[in-house]
């Protein structure tokens, strides 16, 4: 029976793995799904989304549509109302929400 005996360099000799980290990171991905998750109870995200797409101010969608004349086959009506007793009426002091009607936009 021949053996055959071969000295590996020392710059090619495998090192055994050092595992000490990898429990570290499975903590911090699970940390960071419960801070995630604890976030979504306290804030709706898909409140908060539908908020940011559904926002009328200029260079949104909505904004361009609305804002657009002379459209073929549609007339958009849009009627603006600023409340003035909010404050009252939240704390119970009017029991009639007031508003005023600001003017129709076509």
């Amino acid at each position: 029976m021949l053996v055959y005996y071969c000295d590996v360099p020392a710059s090619l000799k495998m090192k055994p793995k050092d595992h000490s980290c990898e429990g570290a990171g499975r903590t911090t991905h699970w940390i960071i799904l419960i801070v995630v998750g604890a976030l979504s109870l306290v804030n709706n995200p898909v409140l908060t989304v539908a908020k940011y797409v559904s926002r009328i101010s200029p260079g949104t969608k909505f904004y361009d549509v609305l804002n657009q004349t002379n459209y073929p086959g549609a007339y958009i009506y849009t009627y603006i109302f600023n409340v003035t007793n909010g404050d009252r009426f939240i704390s119970g002091e009017d029991h009639n929400l007031k508003v005023e009607e600001g003017t129709p936009n076509k």
